[in-house]
């Protein structure tokens, strides 16, 4: 019997995501303090409510899928009223299953997600004792072009150790074959236990995606915040703009910051910064790609669409700046609906 293969293989959490739209008048929202007040003892009216697949594994396969790749998506979940609902989405999606796990004894992870008017969000996250995901699960995982890794939280994240032995058994003899990849979104269980812990899996890694606030709670290192005047190329590398842009007046200096992950072995190397685009790195090029001008619904998912934009672009074998494109796209469209899946874009839509 022949394994079957894919184009990508996604490692993380699937949950049950209830989105719940708060009105301007039910809640007092201080955005240079980044919070927002909700009366105690008041009965808030809603207008909309939202259910939807969520989680790192599950977001990134289905966004994978869209872009028409064959995907197959690993993770936990439980036994529970969500469970076909949950299976019915990665159906629809055309996301394989045959490697997702049910723990008969829990219910399945669930988020209950608080949305502003202004687009932004709060999560109130269930994280139930599921199993993790048992060992030499990636040991014995299918070939496939490239091993997407979300956050792995205690339970799962021995599993980041037995990815040099997949690329290595997957690798092929011929030099000019592509050779497969990993691509790797760590989360607060990794960024806790500081870049030593991990140093040994850093040369294995082609590319680590993460945002600005990430990558310095991982180094130890802070971005230097740099007023923007005319040309910022002199500063950030090459930067891509257009009148579909946002123009941002402070960018962050994070090139120390990649340049720490880079000598450690990392290939490449994307930070994200929210309205200010994103960086991306390798030990030759340095480019900036502002984000796109976009009405912002929810940003619930944002992260996970620009992770699958920037990985389908390397695997469509489109140029850096393509595959940060399409990153910002894909995330772009996503935070103009609600959902963390919803927006994420097909293959023919997110290359006009």
């Amino acid at each position: 019997m022949f394994e079957k293969s894919f184009d990508v293989l996604t490692f993380g959490s699937i949950t049950l995501d209830i989105i719940i739209r708060v009105p301007k008048e039910g809640a007092n929202i201080d955005l240079e303090n980044f919070q927002w007040c909700i009366p105690m003892g008041d009965k808030i009216h809603i207008d909309e409510m939202f259910v939807s697949l969520g989680g790192g594994s599950a977001n990134t396969a289905t966004g994978f899928s869209k872009l028409g790749l064959k995907t197959s998506a690993y993770g936990v979940m439980g036994d529970d009223v969500y469970k076909n609902y949950l299976l019915n989405e990665f159906k629809k999606a055309k996301v394989d299953i045959s490697h997702v796990i049910f723990d008969t004894k829990q219910d399945s992870h669930f988020s209950i997600i608080l949305n502003s008017y202004t687009g932004h969000r709060t999560v109130f996250h269930r994280k139930t004792d599921l199993m993790g995901i048992p060992k030499g699960t990636i040991k014995e995982a299918p070939k496939a072009k490239c091993l997407y890794t979300a956050h792995l939280y205690e339970s799962s994240e021995h599993l980041l150790w037995e990815v040099p032995y997949w690329k290595a058994h997957h690798q092929s003899q011929k030099a000019s074959d592509p050779q497969p990849l990993w691509a790797w979104n760590p989360g607060k269980t990794q960024f806790k236990r500081g870049m030593k812990k991990y140093q040994d899996l850093f040369p294995v890694v082609d590319i680590l995606i993460l945002n600005r606030e990430e990558s310095e709670n991982f180094t130890g290192l802070q971005a230097k915040k740099m007023e923007v005047k005319g040309n910022c190329e002199t500063i950030f590398g090459h930067c891509i703009s257009n009148s579909k842009m946002v123009k941002s007046k402070h960018l962050y200096d994070v090139r120390h910051i990649a340049e720490k992950f880079m000598k450690q072995g990392i290939k490449k190397v994307v930070i994200t910064d929210g309205d200010r685009g994103a960086q991306g790195f390798t030990k030759s090029e340095h480019y900036h790609m502002p984000s796109l001008k976009t009405e912002k619904i929810d940003t619930l998912g944002a992260g996970d669409a620009f992770s699958v934009g920037v990985i389908a672009g390397i695997l469509h074998q489109k140029d850096f700046t393509t595959q940060l494109l399409w990153g910002c796209r894909n995330a772009s469209s996503v935070m103009g609906l609600h959902g963390a899946g919803n927006g994420q874009l097909g293959l023919k839509e997110i290359e006009k």
